[in-house]
């Protein structure tokens, strides 16, 4: 987002610029509200050693266990690919996206009003 009074460029979630404090409440009211970055998180950090990496990515014995005794035997890989396969387009339209249009009632209220 851009400031208003200094032209400073900033993150759209801030409420008043990083460089003159301008108070920017009233654009974000305008273009909505941006999503936040987490409290305390800082893009600007020192990124985490390869050693501390390594520590947050060692699973425990009993969590090895856990994934160990997963069953896999009744997977199929063939009904799994027909559970994800995109479905048949005619003239590059989606059957299923088509349907849930049809049956949307803002959309048939929409098709009314231009059809008056």
């Amino acid at each position: 987002m851009r400031c208003t009074k200094c032209g400073t460029i900033s993150f759209d979630h801030y409420r008043q610029c990083v460089k003159c404090g301008q108070d920017l409440s009233a654009i974000i009211a305008v273009l909505g509200q941006f999503y936040a970055t987490l409290e305390g998180f800082d893009w600007f950090a020192e990124p985490l050693s390869p050693q501390k990496m390594e520590e947050d990515q060692v699973i425990s014995e009993a969590e090895l266990e856990e994934l160990e005794a997963i069953d896999f035997s009744e997977l199929n890989e063939e009904e799994y690919m027909e559970a994800v396969k995109e479905p048949e387009k005619e003239n590059g339209l989606d059957p299923n996206a088509l349907q849930e249009l049809a049956e949307d009632e803002l959309f048939k209220e929409a098709l009314d009003k231009i059809a008056e």
